[in-house]
C-alpha cells in the first residue's frame, strides 16, 4: 500500500510556550517538537505492514524513517529548514501524481486546514492526533487507535470513507473570552469507529447554577483548584466575580481567583506540592475528557495529582448519549487511568461515566 506520510513539526509546540496555537510561532527546537515524538511512535506501530511511504524530505517525515531504520519509503517533496503551512501544501499537492491509497499526518486543526487548501481529490486523509487544537472529525481518537485504523486498512487493502469536517479557531481568536471554531470545509477520511466522530458541538448547558453552587459549596478553603477550560467551568469563575478566557485554566483558593490563564509547568508545580485538585468538563460532540482542548493537563501533572483529585463537571445532556469519555495523553509519565469516573451533573447530582484511555 502507497501511504503520503508526514508530520508537522510544529504541531503542538505552542503548549511549551503555553500558546493555545502553534501556527504563528518563530522558530522551533525540533528536539521538543511533541508531534515528531507521536510520529515516531506511529511509525513504530505500523512499520511491519510493508507499507510504502511517500515522505517529505528532513524533519517533516525522512529523517524519522531513517532514524528507526524504515528503508521503504520515496521523497516526494523538500521542505526548508523552517518549516510552515506552504511545506504542507507543496508535499500534497506533490502526491497528486503518486496515487497514494492514504494520506496520514500528524498534527492539529491547522495542519487540517492546509491539506483542506492543497486538495486531496477524494484520498482519503487520516489525522494522528498531535496538535493542540485538534476538534475536526479527521482525527482518530488516540495515537493507538491511528495504528488500528491504519493496519486494518493495510491488511483489508480496502478503505471504507465517510466525510469528515475541518474546523479551527483562528488563532487571533484564542485569547478572546469567547473564542469558537469556525467551518472550513471537507475532507474524505476512514469509516471507523476509532476516529473522532464530529466537531465540538454546541450543547444546549441547560442550568448550571446546581453545578456552580455545588463546587463551591464543597470547595476547602485550604486546597488550590484548577479550574479548567469550557463554558460550564467558566462558570465557576464567573460566579467568584472573574470572567476569564475560555480556553485557559485559572487557580483559585478560599473564593478567591488567584490566577488566570496559567501554564502547564505552573500546573505541574501546584500539582506535585499536594493538596490540589482539578475541576474539568468533557468537550462536547468528541466525549474527550483529556487530551483535547486541555493540553496544559500533561501526563506528569495526571501522575502528581492522581485521578481521585480530578472533579469533573459536565450538563447532563451533554452526556445524554457519552457511553464513555476519552483520554489521550503522552505517555511520558505512566499513569493508571481508572475504569469509571463520576460526573457531577447537578448540585449533589452525579452520573458514573466509564474512561478509555
Amino acid at each position: 500500500m502507497r501511504v503520503g506520510f508526514f508530520i508537522n513539526p510544529r504541531a503542538g509546540y505552542g503548549v511549551i510556550l503555553n500558546r493555545k496555537g502553534s501556527d504563528s510561532l518563530p522558530d522551533i527546537d525540533p528536539n521538543l517538537s511533541t508531534s515528531v515524538t507521536v510520529g515516531k511512535k506511529f511509525l513504530n506501530g505500523v512499520r511491519d505492514l510493508g507499507i510504502h511511504f511517500l515522505v517529505p524530505s528532513g524533519i517533516m517525515g525522512s529523517e524519522e524513517l531513517d532514524a528507526l531504520g524504515i528503508k521503504d519509503y520515496e521523497v516526494t517533496s523538500f521542505p526548508g529548514k523552517n518549516t510552515d503551512a506552504s511545506d504542507t501544501v507543496s508535499f500534497i499537492r506533490s502526491l497528486k501524481k503518486m496515487e497514494p491509497q492514504l494520506i496520514i499526518f500528524c498534527g492539529g486543526d491547522g495542519t487540517a486546514r492546509d491539506i483542506l487548501s492543497a486538495g486531496t481529490g477524494n484520498v482519503p486523509v487520516l489525522g494522528v492526533p498531535a496538535g493542540i487544537k485538534m476538534e475536526s472529525s479527521v482525527f482518530a481518537i488516540s495515537l493507538q487507535h491511528a495504528i488500528f485504523i491504519t493496519r486494518e486498512i493495510t491488511v483489508s487493502g480496502t478503505v471504507e470513507t465517510v466525510v469528515g469536517e475541518v474546523v479551527d479557531i483562528p488563532e487571533s481568536d484564542l485569547d478572546t473570552l469567547h473564542p469558537s471554531p469556525k467551518f472550513y470545509g471537507e475532507l474524505t477520511t476512514p469509516n471507523s469507529q476509532d476516529m473522532v466522530s464530529s466537531p465540538k458541538l454546541d450543547f444546549y448547558q441547560g442550568n448550571r447554577e446546581g453545578i456552580v453552587d455545588y463546587v463551591i459549596e464543597t470547595m476547602d478553603p485550604s486546597i488550590n483548584y484548577i479550574i479548567g477550560p469550557g463554558s460550564t467551568c467558566k462558570s465557576i469563575i464567573a460566579r467568584l466575580g472573574k470572567e476569564t478566557g475560555l480556553l485557559g485554566f485559572d487557580l483559585v483558593k478560599a473564593g478567591e481567583v488567584l490566577e488566570s490563564d496559567i501554564s502547564e509547568q505552573r500546573i505541574y508545580e501546584l500539582a506535585d506540592k499536594g493538596s490540589c485538585k482539578l475541576v474539568l468538563s468533557p468537550v462536547g460532540g468528541q466525549n474527550f475528557l483529556l487530551g483535547r482542548g486541555n493540553k496544559q493537563i500533561s501526563s506528569r501533572v495526571i501522575k502528581a495529582l492522581d485521578f481521585q483529585n480530578v472533579i469533573v463537571v459536565s450538563a447532563p445532556e451533554k452526556l445524554t448519549y457519552t457511553k464513555r469519555l476519552y483520554i489521550d495523553l503522552d505517555t511520558s509519565a505512566s499513569i493508571t487511568i481508572p475504569r469509571y469516573i463520576r460526573v457531577i451533573t447537578g448540585y449533589g447530582m452525579f452520573k458514573i461515566v466509564e474512561l478509555e484511555g
